[in-house]
């Protein structure tokens, strides 16, 4: 970038056949002054990280001082009256710095030029009950990665969402458990950080804690046969962990039932159902095993299935057939 100004430069002249001095006439000149290795006449593009070459030049000297090189009335780098030269790596910090070039003397010598710099994404995630956002602040605003990564405790990948905007919402009402993993936030702008990784990522853990609730995979039909017993299972989440399990026949029996003697509660690994993965990513839950004693005619009705833990109870219906009647459960 070139600028010219006019410059009114004082004259004393001197009449050589009277040797009269005269110093109210003013002479008018130009002087050139300019940033070197522009590509827009307003900026100069760095890259955070990198080196940069700040150069001012002047065409004409004969009216120049001194040159200076300054940013908000501080002097970086002092020149001649030619040029004046500074090198420095930029920061984030750096973008949109006003530098100017100026004569030390004449401050109405003088260019203006913007810094541009170029860095990799920032990102500042939030955590809420029903969303993760993942705000992120790199130049140019342009990204040619903008993901967020769901994972299983156990590292595997459960889903992989393009985000459109910056929010993300946690959408699992009916198996809340299954929000519970790692969330990663990953971005790239295609500019580099100071370690050389071109990707930008910022994680969190979700980890739910409510009411226990009973898993997908169960089955709310149960089949028995007279005169033998049977073994139950269910599957649930919980966090805190479960404290007590109990059955009980609901209808005109609405008493607990006497056929439950006993039952274990194990942990097992869970499928994450709600987002169609095709892998083996889990989240832990557990396994109840029950066993009934010897079924008669009356045991086959429905039954209700209580789990507790610290912060509530939740119920799941099921019914027990008799093996015969199977065929109208299909």
């Amino acid at each position: 970038m070139t600028v010219k100004r006019t410059v009114n430069v004082p004259c004393n002249l001197t009449d050589q056949r009277t040797e009269t001095k005269f110093s109210d006439f003013t002479c008018f000149s130009f002087t050139d002054l300019r940033f070197l290795n522009q590509n827009d006449p307003k900026t100069i593009v760095g890259q955070a990280g990198k080196v940069l070459d700040i150069n001012c030049t002047s065409v004409t000297r004969k009216f120049i001082t001194t040159l200076n090189l300054e940013v908000n009335g501080s002097v970086k780098a002092i020149g001649d009256n030619h040029s004046v030269n500074y090198s420095f790596t930029p920061y984030r910090t750096d973008h949109l710095t006003k530098y100017i070039c100026v004569d030390s003397k004449q401050s109405w010598i003088m260019i203006e030029v913007t810094l541009f710099i170029r860095y990799s994404p920032v990102i500042e995630g939030r955590l809420t009950n029903e969303t993760i956002t993942c705000d992120r602040n790199g130049v140019p605003a342009m990204y040619s990665v903008n993901r967020l990564d769901h994972e299983s405790e156990d590292g595997k990948l459960v889903r992989s969402v393009n985000l459109n905007n910056e929010t993300f919402t946690l959408n699992t009402e009916q198996f809340p458990y299954q929000k519970n993993g790692r969330y990663t936030c990953a971005v790239s702008n295609g500019i580099p950080d100071s370690n050389g990784n071109v990707l930008q990522t910022w994680s969190t853990n979700v980890k739910f804690e409510g009411l226990p609730v009973f898993a997908p995979e169960n089955r709310n039909v149960k089949i028995g046969e007279v005169g033998q017993s049977i073994t139950l299972s269910f599957y649930l989440y919980s966090y805190p962990k479960v404290e007590q399990i109990f059955v009980e026949k609901i209808g005109l029996n609405s008493i607990k039932s006497n056929k439950i003697q006993q039952y274990t509660l194990s942990k097992s690994t869970l499928r994450y159902t709600e987002f169609n993965n095709n892998n083996n990513a889990g989240i832990e839950g557990y396994k109840i095993l029950i066993e009934s004693g010897i079924l008669d005619a009356a045991d086959f009705q429905t039954y209700r299935i209580t789990a507790k833990n610290q912060l509530g109870n939740t119920d799941y219906y099921f019914e027990i057939i008799d093996n015969g009647r199977y065929e109208d459960y299909k």
